[in-house]
């Protein structure tokens, strides 16, 4: 067989393994295929990250110094990574989000347009990076003019690309590839079972910047878990898995705040039975990819989530309810009794969020695209 060119892909994202989009939407597939020489370009060490999550916790003066800080840090790190570039000449640079946030140096783009000469640019986001100021318009033009192909999750975030340029556009809902060694699992549904005779897990997974959409439903929480306590003499327990904890104060409601990691993520939602995306209705998170909802469907979640944006598309019947914000408040109260009525409905909602997400979602056809986009022939070894 004729042997292939080996690919050199440089990829710049926020931070190694820890930043989610950076893994879930691109490394956790590169990992995973040969014939291609991946470098990390990072724009913060993991160290960093961590660090820079934290800054919720600090002072309004603190925290612009950091913010300095780091922007002054991130531009020396990739300023002196697309040099390196230059003279590495990437097959493909893979993009996650920004180079640079809010404000790139106009600089970046004579340096950008030097690379592009011998380099493809693949563009990357799962947010309205727009909204949120993550990027300025002029230079979310710019990407979208210089890249080659550019990756989204959904239509809408679709919509954002002038449409001149939306035929580069690929459609790629975030998953996780981290649950197949679960998958099947006797011992997994041995577990939720036994804990189920006596506690009601819920999860919650994200980053603090969500907490304001888990503090909404905290009081409907409570109430439920008082109802569960008299009617079924059992205990709601709410896992909050996040870099910050929740601080609100309940009576029956056990919450447990774990730091996030990876591995306490998956180890969380192992033991659960719920999984919850609450989002309050705004632009911002209409864009937003349902990243949570995917992965815990992904091993066997029946989920809850509110009615807004790509939600509505992961969200079935089949798997789990969709509550409307503003009208059906107490639904979240009602669709975990619904849930957990019986361990026979838990169990058939378990299995029809599995076949979702292996119908909707796979963790093999997004490794697929990826191999399309990045011209890999199918003789390619996937290791699994």
């Amino acid at each position: 067989m004729e042997l292939m060119k080996t690919k050199k892909v440089s990829i710049y994202l926020r931070s190694g393994e820890i930043a989610p989009a950076g893994y879930y939407r691109i490394l956790q597939y590169t990992n995973k295929i040969e014939n291609s020489n991946f470098k990390i370009r990072a724009l913060l060490t993991n160290n960093q990250f961590k660090y820079y999550l934290q800054l919720e916790k600090k002072h309004l003066l603190s925290r612009l110094f950091v913010e300095m800080l780091t922007y002054l840090l991130i531009n020396i790190r990739v300023s002196s990574f697309l040099i390196l570039d230059l003279f590495r000449r990437p097959d493909y640079i893979i993009l996650s989000r920004v180079f640079v946030p809010r404000k790139m140096p106009f600089f970046y783009r004579i340096i950008i347009k030097v690379l592009l000469k011998r380099s493809k640019l693949i563009w990357d986001f799962d947010d309205h990076i727009l909204e949120n100021k993550q990027i300025s318009k002029s230079t979310f033009l710019f990407f979208a003019l210089h890249s080659e192909i550019i990756i989204v999750t959904h239509d809408y975030l679709k919509l954002l690309i002038p449409l001149k340029f939306r035929e580069k556009v690929f459609l790629l809902p975030t998953t996780d590839g981290d649950m197949l060694n679960f998958i099947g699992s006797d011992v997994l549904v041995t577990n939720r079972r036994e804990l189920f005779k006596s506690e009601i897990h819920l999860v919650w997974v994200a980053t603090s910047g969500n907490l304001p959409h888990l503090k909404k439903i905290v009081p409907f929480l409570e109430e439920t878990a008082k109802e569960i306590a008299v009617l079924r003499n059992k205990t709601l327990v709410l896992n909050v898995v996040c870099n910050l904890p929740l601080k609100d104060k309940t009576n029956c409601l056990i919450v447990n705040n774990i730091k996030w990691t990876r591995e306490a993520a998956i180890s969380s939602m192992l033991k659960s039975h719920i999984g919850l995306m609450p989002l309050t209705d705004s632009v911002f998170s209409k864009g937003k990819g349902g990243f949570k909802l995917v992965q815990y469907i992904s091993i066997g979640l029946p989920v809850i989530a509110s009615d807004v944006g790509f939600n509505k598309q992961v969200v079935d019947d089949s798997c789990g309810f969709l509550i409307k914000n503003d009208e059906d408040k107490y639904k979240w109260k009602t669709d975990i009794n619904k849930i957990c009525d019986t361990w026979e409905n838990w169990s058939d909602l378990s299995n029809g969020a599995y076949r979702r997400w292996d119908n909707d979602f796979s963790f093999m056809e997004n490794l697929k695209t990826w191999k399309e986009i990045l011209e890999i022939k199918d003789e390619t070894t996937i290791k699994i």
